[in-house]
């Protein structure tokens, strides 16, 4: 008695899973070749055999079943050994999002503990301008007295200089004074005698009186060409006095000028540094700003880094699921072509 042929044996196996990817996963593979083992068969129909060459069909077609079956635990062996190292690299990952973010956490605290200094270190620079405001106005304190002090020296160097001149000038009329009272006295002395000398040499004394003429003569032009020369001196002394006080009053004026300048100078220093204190002021404020927003980028980032690993698991959760539920579906179709395999070789049967 013949079967209708039907449906050829496993003809529901064919085609590719419903992955929609166009690879031929390891039972469809199974499944294909037990497939073409039914093809390559010509026993489709029924017929009589005896009962040793059933038994011997049933062992190698068993045989052939376990080898298939063997295959396919193989490489679902594989594909979970597969899964498990993926998922230890996850974990790996994980980890290492995990210290990422303790070296992030470190590095706010750590930026933090440098503000907090900088902070002190502001306060200690404004401390110490305090202080070197204060010991430049004691320097300029101590800059006035001293200058005081050298004017007093030069006023008392001066009258000093110039008391010495008139006791110079009081001994120099002194001394004059003393030498024509000597002369005066010697003209006396000598008249005396010329008179006693008169009536004993009348010629004598004419010519002597002569002389002494022409002497008290030479005398009077000495002592008006010295007088003349001592007012020169003083007039020179005088100038050049006067020449001093000028050139001091100069040298004071200049240093004054000096002085000036350099407190010109500091100022404009002074306020250079403090314009350049405020802008780096400035530029660490920006920069503390732009840190603060890059952080706050910076975790918003994570966050969605985080959000999408989540969906990425959970996708991933869902694929191995399907993948799971095919394996199973491909086994028990690799399962059902063998079976229904042997029923048509050992028993005749066809579906």
């Amino acid at each position: 008695m013949r079967a209708g042929r039907g449906l050829r044996p496993g003809a529901v196996a064919r085609g590719t899973s419903g992955g929609g990817d166009g690879k031929e996963r390891p039972a469809q593979a199974a499944e294909r070749e037990a497939c073409l083992l039914l093809e390559n068969n010509p026993s489709y129909k029924l017929r009589e055999v005896s009962s040793e060459e059933q038994l011997s069909r049933a062992g190698s077609s068993l045989q052939k079943m376990r080898t298939l079956l063997e295959h396919l635990t193989e490489k679902c062996e594989e594909e979970t050994e597969e899964e498990t190292e993926e998922e230890t690299e996850e974990e790996t990952e994980e980890e290492t999002e995990e210290e990422t973010e303790e070296e992030t956490e470190e590095e706010t605290e750590e930026e933090t503990e440098e503000e907090t200094e900088e902070e002190t270190e502001e306060e200690t620079e404004e401390e110490t301008e305090e202080e070197t405001e204060e010991d430049s106005e004691e320097e300029e304190m101590e800059t006035e007295e001293e200058e005081e002090t050298e004017e007093e020296k030069e006023e008392t160097e001066e009258e000093e200089i110039e008391e010495e001149e008139e006791e110079e000038t009081e001994t120099e009329t002194m001394e004059t004074e003393e030498e024509m009272e000597e002369e005066e006295e010697t003209e006396e002395e000598e008249t005396k005698e010329e008179e006693t000398e008169e009536e004993m040499e009348t010629e004598e004394e004419e010519e002597e009186e002569e002389e002494e003429e022409e002497e008290t003569e030479e005398k009077t032009e000495e002592m008006e060409e010295t007088e003349t020369d001592e007012e020169e001196t003083e007039e020179l002394e005088t100038e050049t006095e006067t020449e001093e006080e000028t050139e001091e009053e100069e040298t004071e004026k200049e240093e004054e000028t000096e002085t000036e300048e350099e407190t010109e100078e500091e100022e404009t220093e002074k306020e250079e540094e403090e314009e350049e204190e405020m802008e780096t002021e400035t530029e660490t404020e920006e920069e503390t700003e732009e840190e603060e927003t890059e952080q706050e980028e910076e975790t918003e980032e994570t966050e969605e880094e985080m959000e999408e690993m989540e969906t990425e698991e959970e996708e991933e959760e869902e694929e191995t699921e399907e993948e799971m539920k095919e394996k199973e579906e491909m086994l028990f179709r690799a399962v059902r072509a063998g079976f229904v395999a042997y029923l048509s070789l050992e028993l005749g049967l066809s579906f």
